[in-house]
């Protein structure tokens, strides 16, 4: 009877969940990356909230005296804030509430989302081992687009990055990038020399590689692996939890 009873427990408990595989080389890195970059972060903008409060309080306390200069000023080592008119102190408490409000909202993004502290890049030179978001932006600002070059299989293609700088009216210069391998983006339905959107991707720069080209040279280009961030999200937030505070 006592068996039975075990059977039918067994039978109710279910299977147990399948635990998530380890995570890739790839993978990690990525984890390493956003957790090394992401506290630091934090604490800066954690800083420039306390920064900001402290100015917001000084300013409600400050004096109205007419003819002043106005402004923030600091005496005998003590800050404090003097402005012309009542206005201008309404004025001024008003723009550092709203610099206080983005401050916070930008850090709750920071703190939901540890992911966001990436660095962003574009038209930039890549090196092994880097981590970053894929943006249609350089570092000159100028706005450009990504297109397969050669559709190689799965999930595996050859990108050129192009831009346009307009320095006049007249004066139009076009670039591009050298290639680059691109892994871990779906290619289904795609074709060679097509646009594609890589904004916000997070790569992880794992190696060069070499291959044929067309006319039987060959050329070598640095190999950017798609990070699954939904799978990177606990070990995440795992890490962070167990760090200590940046002081």
């Amino acid at each position: 009877m006592k068996w039975m009873m075990l059977v039918v427990m067994m039978l109710a408990a279910g299977d147990p969940p399948a635990s998530q595989p380890a995570l890739s080389d790839t993978e990690a890195k990525y984890v390493d990356a956003v957790v090394s970059i992401h506290q630091p972060m934090v604490t800066a903008r954690e800083n420039q909230v306390a920064d900001i409060e402290f100015d917001l309080a000084l300013a409600k306390r400050g004096r109205v005296v007419r003819g002043a200069v106005g402004g923030k000023s600091t005496a005998n080592g003590k800050a404090r804030y003097t402005f012309p008119t009542a206005d201008a102190k309404k004025a001024e408490i008003s723009k550092l509430d709203g610099q206080l409000s983005r401050a916070k909202a930008q850090l709750a993004l920071m703190k939901s989302f540890p992911a966001n502290a990436l660095p962003e890049r574009g038209f930039s030179e890549f090196k092994v081992g880097d981590v970053f978001r894929l943006t249609y932006v350089n570092d000159m600002r100028e706005i450009g687009t990504y297109r397969t070059t050669q559709i190689i299989g799965p999930k595996n293609m050859l990108v050129i990055g192009y831009q346009t700088s307009h320095f006049s009216n007249s004066d139009v210069q076009h670039y591009k990038t050298k290639p680059f391998f691109v892994r871990g983006v779906e290619t289904s339905g795609m074709i060679d020399d097509q646009e594609v959107d890589l904004r916000t991707r997070a790569f992880v720069i794992t190696k060069s590689e070499t291959y044929a080209t067309v006319n039987g040279g060959t050329n070598t280009a640095f190999v950017l692996e798609a990070v699954d961030e939904d799978r990177c999200a606990k070990e995440i937030a795992d890490q962070l939890s167990n760090r200590p505070k940046l002081p």
